[in-house]
């Protein structure tokens, strides 16, 4: 009898085991991966603000360079400007001593037809070097925006949307003809922060930059829902490319 409630003993202490012991490992489990889950999240913010430092960096170096270049280009125009007063100071002398060495209606005529040439090249090259300085500063402009569009399309892809917002409104300020740009950031702003104003706003904008566009419909009915507040916002946030 004594062995018999040994043995019944032993099964249910093995039944018991059984039960308890996966629940145990269960558990462990789940903390493990809890555990995990919240360093991989601290890894990811961690690479973002990284990603986000390096970004600032490299706009900070491009502006530098771009302010340099001008700077260059601004003393160049100062040069030219003092070598064209120069030279008109010393046509205008040429033109005087003329005036007083050649009596003859022709020579004289030749001589103003030949001051009149070089003040017109003159101003010819004042109104290139312009018209450089004009190109290198929409040059460095359009570089700075496509930087900050790269920055925002990665700040989207880390799903850090507010960042993402602010530097497509920075690519926008230089580059207010981004048609992809307004698509985007009008999403953004529809369903992140339920601005449905702005977000109507970027949609027009899209739609009168393109008007071709494939998905020329489905942005006019956004636009349209939304100005009707009757769209709803709970969609899939796309970056979206022609």
């Amino acid at each position: 009898m004594l062995i018999k409630n040994q043995n019944k003993n032993l099964k249910q202490l093995v039944i018991l085991t059984g039960v308890i012991l996966p629940v145990f490992i269960l558990c462990s489990l789940g903390i493990n991966l809890n555990r995990a889950c919240a360093q991989t999240d601290i890894s990811q913010d961690k690479k973002a603000r990284q990603f986000a430092e390096d970004m600032a960096k490299d706009r900070a170096r491009l502006k530098e360079e771009s302010f340099k270049k001008l700077t260059l280009e601004v003393q160049n125009l100062r040069k030219y400007n003092e070598q064209l007063e120069l030279k008109s100071k010393e046509l205008y002398l040429k033109l005087e001593d003329l005036k007083e060495q050649i009596r003859d209606k022709e020579s004289l005529d030749v001589a103003f037809k030949k001051a009149n040439a070089d003040c017109v090249l003159l101003k010819q090259q004042k109104h290139d070097l312009l018209n450089e300085i004009d190109e290198i500063s929409r040059m460095f402009q359009s570089k700075e925006a496509r930087l900050y569009e790269q920055q925002a399309v990665s700040y989207v892809k880390a799903k850090a949307y507010d960042l993402a917002i602010t530097a497509f409104e920075n690519s926008l300020k230089l580059n207010p003809d981004n048609a992809q740009a307004h698509y985007t950031v009008s999403l953004l702003y529809q369903q992140v922060y339920q601005d449905k104003k702005k977000a109507v706003a970027h949609m027009k904008e899209y739609l009168r930059l393109t008007p071709q566009a494939k998905n020329k419909s489905e942005a006019q009915y956004i636009a349209d829902m939304l100005s009707g507040d009757l769209y709803d916002t709970g969609g899939v946030l796309e970056w979206k490319k022609e």
